[in-house]
């Protein structure tokens, strides 16, 4: 209509998430009046198309207030949450009765946000399910997984999931939205490092070209590069470079917490087209620090062997295995840190052949400068294609070993008993063989012990912290004896 034609208007609020506005009209007459109606969302977004012939693109939109009758005004307007709908009143100026009318809203309330994810930490990578659980009417779906990666965008409830690739806290946030509104649900994600050694890798669901995860590429000097990506090899896709250079390249699973690895079992096969160059692998490696310190095994003069940077290997260090060209060739080897030592094992074989039952090269690492923890990688040098693949680290099997001074002399004979184990142990068990009680202590650090029926967390040399500690003196009695004497585990009951 024109200026003045729209008056007396009446309005009723739906919740904040739309409102109805009525009014009396003289846009068909200016001496009668007609009443129209709109709804609003509270974005301002018209809901409703006006009733006229020329606009009748979606009908089912139409708010049916009676227009066009010249009799009808003062309109009345009101919402019940109870009912959830509009209660319209208005004038019959030609019989001067009231007529009355429901209306349903338009826009949804909006919907209820909420989530699961499983699981809600772990060690990286760590792929979540999330579960939308919202209720009402939800148009959209927004997932925003917190960790810089875009979010994802749905109109379904289906579940998906997501990989998290760094380590730290990651808020995941889901906003769902109608025409009514949005609201959202968060939830905390707690991504920690892969402290212990762990890698399966066959690569066969991987694109051609593509960098694995975590797979970090440099040259010798530790330099970066780009050289290893998936590749077909003669029988299946694989970690793979062309490289040719003359100087070596190395690609580090580089996975957040592999400073700490240590004590695992290496296991994969290889291949090079051409023998004249070197195919290889790196454990205990620190290449990702630039410090280029790491144990190999490679091929420099013709055999796999042993061989370390930046450090020094003593030993069996020659496999006296010679790589044919366009051979698989299996390898398993085998690193250990013990607190004098390091001690490293290998065998390599050609694959199908059965794996041979004794270590080829067995070698030790005695120096200061070693290299007691690291990650694994493949190395190469000079001409061939080179191929890995099912790349396997798993932790070695806990070996218990322990040393003893002295062995011999006259009872009472004070014995010094140092714990030497390979592996992540949780409890040590001694048994002096002497009758006493078994003793059992935890590991690391502070260890519990039992003495007459408690638990005690001793610490051997502090009898001060340990008075404020045990106000019993039966307990500090107990700890005072064990800091004066180391060989013998107190006795319980």
């Amino acid at each position: 209509g024109t200026n003045n034609d729209q008056e007396l208007p009446a309005i009723a609020v739906r919740s904040g998430s739309e409102f109805l506005v009525l009014w009396q009209d003289r846009r068909n007459n200016t001496s009668s009046r007609d009443l129209y109606g709109q709804r609003v969302s509270a974005a301002g977004v018209l809901l409703d198309e006006t009733d006229t012939t020329t606009d009748e693109t979606n009908p089912a939109n139409n708010f049916p207030i009676e227009t066009s009758s010249d009799y009808t005004e003062r309109p009345a307007l009101t919402y019940s949450s109870a009912a959830g709908v509009y209660l319209a009143a208005w004038n019959n100026r030609t019989n001067g009765s009231a007529y009355t009318q429901r209306y349903s809203p338009t826009v949804p309330l909006t919907g209820t946000a909420s989530f699961t994810a499983s699981p809600g930490s772990g060690v990286v990578p760590l792929t979540v399910t999330f579960t939308d659980t919202s209720s009402g009417t939800i148009a959209t779906r927004i997932w925003n997984f917190g960790d810089g990666t875009s979010p994802i965008t749905m109109t379904s409830s289906a579940p998906l999931t997501h990989t998290y690739l760094a380590t730290g806290s990651f808020t995941a946030v889901l906003t769902v939205t109608n025409p009514g509104g949005s609201a959202s649900a968060s939830r905390l994600m707690t991504v920690t490092e892969q402290i212990t050694p762990s890698l399966s890798a066959d690569f066969e669901g991987l694109d051609l070209g593509v960098d694995p995860t975590f797979w970090l590429d440099q040259t010798g000097s530790t330099g970066s590069n780009d050289d290893f990506e998936i590749l077909l090899s003669p029988d299946s896709r694989a970690l793979g470079t062309l490289q040719t250079a003359t100087s070596s390249r190395h690609s580090t699973y580089a996975i957040p917490g592999w400073q700490q690895w240590q004590n695992y079992d290496y296991s994969g096969r290889m291949l090079i087209s051409d023998a004249a160059g070197e195919v290889g692998l790196n454990f205990y490696s620190r290449n990702p620090l630039s410090d280029q310190k790491r144990y190999s095994l490679h091929n420099p003069g013709g055999t796999f062997e042993l061989n370390a940077t930046n450090t020094t290997l003593s030993g069996q260090l020659d496999t006296g295995v010679v790589p044919q060209s366009n051979t698989w060739y299996r390898f398993r080897v085998q690193a250990a840190t013990y607190p004098d030592r390091v001690v490293l094992r290998a065998k390599v074989w050609p694959s199908g052949q059965a794996e041979p039952v004794l270590w080829q090269a067995e070698a030790y690492d005695t120096s200061s400068s070693r290299s007691i923890a690291g990650a694994v990688g493949v190395r190469t040098w000079g001409p061939g294609s080179k191929y890995f693949d099912d790349l396997l680290v798993t932790p070695l099997a806990v070996q218990a070993d322990f040393s003893a001074a002295p062995l011999t002399g006259l009872a009472p004979l004070t014995t010094t008993l140092i714990a030497t184990p390979l592996g992540q142990v949780l409890t040590y068990t001694w048994n002096f063989g002497d009758g006493s009680p078994l003793v059992q202590q935890q590991h690391p650090h502070r260890q519990p012990y039992l003495c007459r029926g408690r638990q005690l967390h001793c610490q051997p040399d502090r009898t001060k912290r340990n008075r404020q500690r045990y106000p019993d003196p039966a307990q500090r009695r107990c700890c005072h004896q064990l800091d004066h004497r180391p060989t013998r585990l107190l006795e319980t009951g």
